[in-house]
């Protein structure tokens, strides 16, 4: 099995070539849609993110999880067993999900224009394709093939996004628009899940294409539905300062906060890095009870991830200016809001993977339930602030929910497993 560190180092790479590519066609898109059109392509997107969770119905950590224990007792028919269901009920999902969107969009038809709708239902055409794309992913992720896994996400689906919407535009094959861009992402998304399939296709070992097809574990569908919920209340801390923003204030305005918020996911770039790699490690050692190697895992991961972070929040909040202004001088006004946004993610980071720990022990309800947490007060700020403060207010509401949901996840996690996963990793006595 690769060390820790090996998966963590392959992971980083991946990421920062898909930083690389994400930070400059997003740069690119900004500067040349303007903020009304980036506006509506960064809506529409918003739209795919939050559609994508009750989609993917849970199938990829579930599969991830259930792949990771089968890789520690040699016994894959359950594997193969999620395997086979997971697939049909995330087809099923997607389509479940596309009609009730449809309807959606419809009721909400006054509070967009021509250009956000058209792009809008282009984006729901990335629902089913992601979804199983992250299915493959988190089989590839259980198998401990970390770098594999994030091969398609974060090398083939931004290099291909980067040809087809600033190569392609440059030699005149077409011009660049909020669809264009909505169907550009699509285009990439999907040579990203042929090769995920392709590459999954290759890793699955001989003892699981012999093994025949048991019941998944029990009660797989409880875990499905508290993941849903949970990848549902995780978006929803992501996504509802964007979706509100737009409507209340108009896709310009929504699309000068888009700029802060992608250079604020910056922060956790490590984190999420780090992530990728503990989360099969965690599954192990918890099937073997081994508390204190597990406890180590996470207090080292979360420590390394914190110096890494110290630079690029440094940066961000001193050069937050002129590195707005390299977009747009329109783009400025988002300088406040980013540094909002950059103190709450910082939080998120020194608390470490709780998120991660708490799904792999199997304590998806307790994460659930401080994602709720986090996201009632999320929606209810955003209520109250945006339209009295704008970008701000979106920004205080969402830096707000941040840190109370990690906190409330940490302490759930002490009580439960006598864990602590922050950058403080002290271990409680149960």
């Amino acid at each position: 099995m690769p060390p820790l560190s090996l998966n963590a180092t392959g992971s980083t790479v991946l990421r920062l070539v898909a930083l690389a590519l994400s930070t400059f066609t997003s740069w690119w898109l900004a500067s040349r849609l303007g903020a009304a059109g980036y506006g509506a392509y960064t809506q529409a997107m918003a739209w795919a993110s939050v559609l994508g969770i009750p989609a993917l119905v849970g199938a990829d950590q579930l599969l991830l999880r259930q792949v990771a224990t089968s890789r520690a007792s040699g016994d894959w028919t359950r594997s193969r067993g999620l395997w086979g269901r997971g697939n049909g009920v995330v087809a099923f999902g997607s389509l479940f999900v596309g009609v009730i969107a449809i309807g959606l969009l419809w009721l909400l038809y006054d509070h967009y224009d021509d250009e956000t709708r058209n792009a809008i239902r282009l984006a729901l055409l990335l629902v089913p394709v992601v979804a199983l794309t992250r299915l493959r992913q988190g089989a590839l992720q259980g198998l401990n093939r970390v770098t594999a896994s994030q091969t398609p996400e974060y090398l083939v689906r931004p290099g291909a996004f980067a040809v087809a919407v600033v190569v392609l535009p440059m030699m005149g094959v077409w011009g660049l628009s909020a669809g264009g861009a909505v169907t550009a992402n699509l285009a990439a998304n999907l040579l990203a899940f042929v090769i995920a399939a392709a590459l999954l296709l290759r890793a699955w070992p001989d003892t699981f294409k012999t093994a025949t097809s048991a019941a998944p574990p029990p009660g797989w569908m409880k875990a499905s539905a508290s993941l849903v919920v949970l990848g549902g209340l995780q978006v929803i801390n992501a996504q509802t300062d964007l979706l509100m923003l737009g409507p209340l204030r108009g896709k310009s305005v929504a699309g000068v906060y888009a700029i802060a918020v992608y250079l604020s996911t910056l922060v956790p770039f490590f984190l999420y890095a780090f992530n990728a790699a503990v989360a099969p490690q965690v599954s192990n050692l918890w099937e073997r009870r081994d508390l204190g190697a597990l406890q180590k895992t996470m207090t080292r991961s979360v420590r390394i991830v914190s110096v890494l972070t110290i630079g690029p929040v440094v940066l961000l909040i001193l050069l937050r200016e002129p590195i707005l202004s390299f977009v747009g001088a329109e783009y400025l006004a988002a300088a406040r809001p980013l540094t909002i946004l950059v103190v709450g993610q910082m939080v998120n980071v020194l608390m470490g993977s709780v998120g991660v720990l708490l799904i792999m022990t199997g304590h998806e309800r307790d994460a659930a339930i401080g994602f709720g947490v986090g996201a009632l007060l999320n929606i209810t700020l955003n209520i109250v602030l945006i339209p009295r403060f704008g970008m701000l207010g979106a920004a205080v509401a969402t830096a707000s929910s941040t840190i109370l949901w990690n906190i409330a996840l940490v302490l759930r996690a002490r009580r439960r497993l006598g864990l602590d996963p922050s950058v403080l990793g002290l271990r409680s006595h149960r």
